[in-house]
């Protein structure tokens, strides 16, 4: 027989605390080992949300207010840098600004233009500073910038040329005479744009697709492009003009957005020019009522609005309009403003031996962004139109 001494403790009550203090250490250690679990989830939830949250140190407090590249900025590296050729300063002009150009093989400005050596043309991102250049020497003017700026101010297209000349300074021209015959007033020009979808001479110019021809000659300049002091500060250009969308369209849309980003421009520059017409005053609201009635018909609207317009003058061109309902043509606006002496290619983009007369089409840019840049210009119209402006049917 065992006996236990009095002043010993109990085994049972020894082994007791012992398995207590091991469910505690395991109950602890699976506490422990969910809370893991749960902060684990937590982090990667967190690093999710800092991956599709952007990071505001890395970009201005206003994306879109961001500063483009302009004419302004040009200057400043003109006087800021010591480069003589027009190669040379190619390569200081902004990364982004050299991408994705619009690439013309046959030209009709002052630069020449061939299938081998394309004019091209550079836009920042609002297309409110355009800058061309060429390789060709055809016509001796492959030394040059010929650049358009637009001014918001003034709702005016601004030329210029910077010329380089090898152990000179470059020199810089401003409203340059050479620009005024071809686009348009001479004393108000602005670019030279065909809408979509044909742009003869560009590469891509029926709908943004290549011809078999026009691939092989583009392929072959691209890879050219490479080694060519010139052309190779152009960048990704394998990307943007010779990968194809699923529609077989160019991948960078050169075109297309240098056509819309231009026609919003115009749209402020044809605002300002309504302005200015002597019946503006009593017409402006006739001039809206162009741009915004969806049920607009032309023959009444035009004796309603102007029956001291000579009969034989009538708006005729924009029937078509009328009977298909398209308000990507602004025909009827165009017949309002425009002063019958005045042929319609100085109020639009278009080439004047080009122009279609049966509608005024402005690839992307609608009756609405015309009415906004007229109502934006006056006051008055501010109070008296809704906003956001809308379609409407007129009576």
């Amino acid at each position: 027989m065992i006996h236990f001494d009095s002043h010993q403790q109990n085994p049972s009550k020894k082994l007791t605390k012992k398995v207590s203090k091991g469910h505690m250490r395991h109950a602890l250690i699976a506490a422990f080992y969910h809370l893991s679990k749960y902060l684990l989830i937590l982090a990667l939830f967190a690093m999710l949300l800092t991956d599709l949250t952007p990071a505001r140190s890395a970009e201005p407090a206003d994306s879109k207010a961001a500063p483009l590249f302009s004419l302004t900025d040009l200057v400043r590296l003109l006087k800021t840098s010591s480069v003589e050729t027009l190669d040379d300063f190619l390569l200081l002009l902004p990364e982004t600004f050299r991408r994705n150009p619009v690439l013309i093989y046959s030209s009709r400005s002052t630069q020449s233009a061939s299938r081998e050596s394309p004019r091209v043309i550079l836009s920042n991102n609002d297309a409110s500073f355009l800058l061309s250049f060429t390789g060709s020497t055809h016509l001796g003017s492959d030394q040059n910038f010929e650049m358009i700026q637009f001014d918001r101010k003034t709702a005016r297209f601004e030329f210029a040329e910077l010329k380089f000349a090898r152990g000179e300074k470059p020199e810089l021209v401003r409203h340059s005479n050479s620009c005024a015959g071809c686009h348009g007033r001479p004393k108000d020009p602005r670019p030279n744009f065909e809408s979509f979808p044909l742009w003869p001479g560009l590469y891509g110019s029926n709908g943004e697709k290549l011809g078999r021809e026009e691939r092989k000659s583009l392929t072959a300049f691209v890879d050219a492009a490479k080694s060519l002091p010139r052309y190779s500060a152009l960048i990704d250009l394998e990307e943007t003009h010779l990968e194809k969308n699923a529609d077989g369209t160019l991948a960078g849309h050169a075109n297309a957005l240098l056509n819309l980003k231009l026609n919003r421009l115009n749209a402020q520059r044809v605002a300002r020019m309504a302005r200015k017409n002597k019946e503006y005053p009593q017409k402006k609201g006739a001039y809206l009522d162009a741009l915004l009635c969806q049920n607009l018909s032309p023959v009444p609207f035009a004796s309603r609005h102007f029956p001291e317009r000579d009969p034989t003058y009538t708006p005729d061109h924009f029937t078509a309009f009328d009977q298909a309902g398209d308000r990507n043509s602004l025909s009827a606006f165009f017949w309002a403003v425009r002063p019958k002496s005045e042929r319609m290619f100085s109020w639009t983009l278009s080439f004047g031996d080009t122009e279609n007369t049966s509608g005024i089409r402005t690839s992307g840019v609608s009756a609405l962004d015309y009415a906004q840049a007229l109502v934006d210009g006056d006051d008055d119209l501010k109070k008296k139109t809704a906003s956001p402006l809308s379609l409407r049917n007129c009576p």
